[in-house]
């Protein structure tokens, strides 16, 4: 038994030795592999990644009409802004060459914001407040015609899109009476205060893209492009253009006691394209634009608070009973069947690719 494993043993060695010999004697046909040493390994990239910085300038805005409450006396009323805003992008795209599939994402900031508005026909305007955004898509382009230097690509993608609309809109007020202790009277008289806070106007916009996608390239030259459908964008924030004047009803004047807290859906399209040229084999700068449109409805929901005026009981001139309030209580939602969201804009991109 010793003499066999000693046996096997020098006999594993002696062709461990001679492998080396006998594999660089054999010459493998061309469709099977030599040793692990002789395999080859992909020329071409397995994955490509582009980058950069773009510059979007852009004109923006939105619109709604309120339904308004009949039963309360609450009129019917509307709001718009209207933008010009100056964006810095950063963008970030994987290309998979293997199964021709990439992940595009990028997102922008209000550098520059320039807003007229309107709030129940009262205008203003204003620079301040914010507009940001954010998409990323996935996307698949399987059709492929000509070459990598002089062709086409074709295919379709799924993303994401968020939405963050956020002027600073002026004369947005309202007036958060809680309790008594809310209104300052000047005691024996018919005057008194209530407090004013401000409404700041936000929406956010969660939408989901389908769409198509292409991309060309000419030698130099390369073309990029996109259509998508947003089927569905939930909507939720608050309305800062939503206003109305305090209501005298007599005995006692209704206030606007709350911020307008919207929530709704939407739909709408979005399209980009870019053309660009390529300084060298991993820089470009690259010009374009794109646009996006939204359509929704939803609920628009406040409070309300009656505050009753203060009382001279014994018509002497002098007031001997204080304005009181119930507290805040909330209206049944107001529709809002017209709200619109769109941009446009030209871009300008610096791209490098490693």
């Amino acid at each position: 038994m010793r003499r066999f494993t000693f046996g096997l043993f020098v006999s594993v060695a002696a062709l461990a030795v001679a492998s080396p010999a006998i594999s660089a004697d054999l010459d493998f046909p061309d469709e099977i592999r030599g040793t692990y040493n002789d395999w080859d390994t992909p020329q071409d990239p397995l994955m490509g990644f582009d980058a950069g910085l773009r510059y979007m300038y852009s004109m923006g805005g939105t619109s709604l009409n309120t339904s308004g409450n009949a039963t309360l006396g609450v009129p019917a009323s509307s709001g718009s802004t209207s933008d010009t805003t100056q964006f810095a992008e950063a963008f970030l795209r994987l290309n998979d060459h293997v199964t021709d599939t990439y992940l595009h994402a990028y997102g922008g900031y209000s550098m520059f914001l320039d807003t007229s508005y309107d709030n129940n026909g009262t205008p203003g305007s204003t620079t301040l407040g914010k507009v940001a955004y954010a998409v990323a898509d996935f996307g698949y382009l399987p059709f492929k015609l000509g070459s990598d230097e002089t062709g086409a690509a074709f295919g379709g993608f799924l993303g994401y899109q968020y939405i963050n609309d956020a002027p600073t809109i002026g004369g947005a007020n309202y007036s958060p009476i809680t309790d008594n202790s809310s209104i300052s009277w000047t005691t024996g008289t018919s005057s008194y205060f209530v407090p004013v806070a401000h409404a700041d106007h936000t929406l956010n916009i969660n939408a989901l893209r389908i769409g198509t996608a292409a991309k060309a390239k000419f030698g130099a030259f390369d073309l990029t492009a996109e259509v998508a459908a947003i089927p569905y964008a939930s909507i939720t924030g608050v309305l800062g253009g939503h206003t109305f004047n305090p209501i005298d009803r007599g005995g006692h004047v209704t206030y606007k006691a709350t911020e307008s807290k919207f929530e709704g859906n939407a739909f709408g399209a979005a399209a980009d394209a870019m053309i660009g040229y390529n300084i060298t084999d991993n820089m470009a700068v690259r010009f374009g634009g794109r646009a996006t449109y939204l359509r929704g409805q939803g609920n628009l929901v406040y409070g309300l608070a009656d505050v009753t005026k203060p009382v001279d009981t014994d018509s002497d001139g002098t007031y001997d009973i204080a304005p009181t309030t119930g507290g805040t209580y909330y209206l049944t939602p107001e529709r809002i069947d017209a709200l619109s969201l769109w941009r446009y804009g030209l871009l300008a991109e610096l791209k490098v690719s490693f």
